[in-house]
């Protein structure tokens, strides 16, 4: 499973100890910008890339797609929780990003498939290509 998804594990270690530190109140001012940050601006796209496009984008793509999904998400939840009674607090924040970051990367992390653990080799011995024009 590591060598398959250790991008995945990455992003849900760091949303949910983001999660549990804005939860039990303990998100002082490094913590909330070196959690905060990528929380808010890479990990929750970056986590609905790969669930909704796995392999689809080359690495530059897939980055900016994942910085573009994070400030849609984070704009559209900016609305959504000013119309709860939570506000707009850090736990609120952390319970919408995080969530949705953990949700998105599990069920990615458990669609993504397996890489075989037996040497495979693949042989071609002709190899034709289209004449060119």
């Amino acid at each position: 499973m590591a060598d398959r998804a250790l991008d995945l594990v990455a992003v849900l270690i760091v949303a949910g100890v983001a999660l549990a530190l804005a939860l039990l109140g303990l998100d002082s001012g490094i913590a909330l910008v070196v959690l905060g940050l990528p929380l808010t601006l890479l990990l929750p796209g970056y986590a609905l890339t790969a669930l909704f496009a796995p392999g689809t984008f080359s690495r530059a793509e897939r980055w900016l797609l994942s910085i573009g999904l994070s400030l849609t998400l984070t704009v559209i939840g900016r609305v959504l929780l000013a119309l709860t009674p939570w506000g707009l607090q850090i736990s609120s924040w952390a319970v919408l990003l995080g969530g949705t970051t953990l949700i998105a990367a599990t069920v990615a992390l458990l669609r993504r498939p397996a890489r075989s653990s037996r040497p495979s080799m693949h042989l071609s011995l002709i190899h034709i290509s289209e004449p060119t024009r």
